[in-house]
């Protein structure tokens, strides 16, 4: 072996080196991407629950005002299709076996429809 192909092989394997660190980097940060967002999708599903009870309430008491009834539907209606759409397809699409805390809340979401 000559110089150069000691140096080359030397340069390669730093480059490896780094490449890996960065892709280990990368990895670590999509894991906590990922844990942030199965967090958010477990809220948007409390959230909606709650919204759901009080949207049943409010149309089971005498004096509400109307406006205050039609923000309480808009506000379910836009939040159900998110959980629709967005959650419960991120759910079905990313992970293949559901842990017992996922099967809760996707069921949960699912009955109360």
């Amino acid at each position: 072996m000559n110089n150069n192909e000691i140096k080359n092989d030397n340069e390669y394997m730093e480059f490896s080196n780094m490449m890996k660190e960065q892709y280990d980097q990368l990895k670590k940060e999509n894991k906590k991407l990922k844990k942030k967002i199965y967090d958010y999708q477990k809220e948007f599903c409390s959230i909606y629950g709650v919204l759901r009870i009080i949207d049943f309430m409010a149309s089971e008491l005498i004096n509400i005002p109307n406006v205050l009834i039609e923000l309480i539907e808009r506000q379910r209606g836009a939040l159900s299709d998110l959980v629709e759409k967005d959650i419960i397809k991120y759910v079905d699409e990313d992970q293949e076996e559901l842990d017992e805390e996922e099967q809760i809340i996707v069921q949960m979401v699912l009955n109360e429809e």
